[in-house]
């Protein structure tokens, strides 16, 4: 019995509900159900018949993320594929998605343009040290290996001469 005396919500109903309200992966879908009372096995009946509607697709849930990532100010693969596990992707699927997405593009290119996005129209060149190193550590944050920050600083440098 739910709290006020009304009988446990049945799995489908909470789904849905919590659906209509925002797109969700199978693992926030599955700690949802268990949060609301409902039983393990029916939870996972009903996971199983929300991916089969299509309105459970980890895959394409983790490309959307991943799309929106790179798109404005893009961050590393390492804190791509960490943010997914956050969310409640599988680690295997984020990987996948990852190097998928990232498969075709290199890190220092994204770097750069993270860098540039920081910058917001200043030069790398004109920074003192001490706001390189917040640079550095900004786009360390960001999930970037240390290979791709200094080829973007060093890239920024060269621009700064020029």
């Amino acid at each position: 019995m739910d709290k006020v005396g009304k009988k446990p919500a049945r799995p489908m109903d909470v789904a849905l509900r919590a659906l209509a309200r925002r797109r969700m992966t199978s693992g926030q879908m599955r700690n949802l159900l268990l949060k609301r009372g409902c039983g393990q096995e029916e939870s996972e009946q009903c996971i199983e018949q929300l991916s089969s509607w299509g309105y459970l697709d980890d895959r394409g849930y983790a490309k959307d993320l991943l799309r929106f990532m790179l798109s404005d100010c893009p961050v590393g693969k390492q804190r791509a594929i960490y943010d997914l596990v956050k969310r409640g992707f599988d680690r295997d699927l984020a990987e996948e998605a990852a190097a998928e997405a990232y498969g075709d593009v290199s890190e220092a290119y994204l770097a750069r343009r993270a860098a540039s996005k920081y910058l917001n129209g200043r030069k790398a060149g004109s920074l003192k040290d001490r706001d390189r190193e917040r640079l550095f550590r900004w786009l360390w944050r960001r999930g970037f290996e240390a290979d791709a920050i200094y080829a973007a600083l060093r890239d920024e440098d060269e621009q700064a001469l020029t």
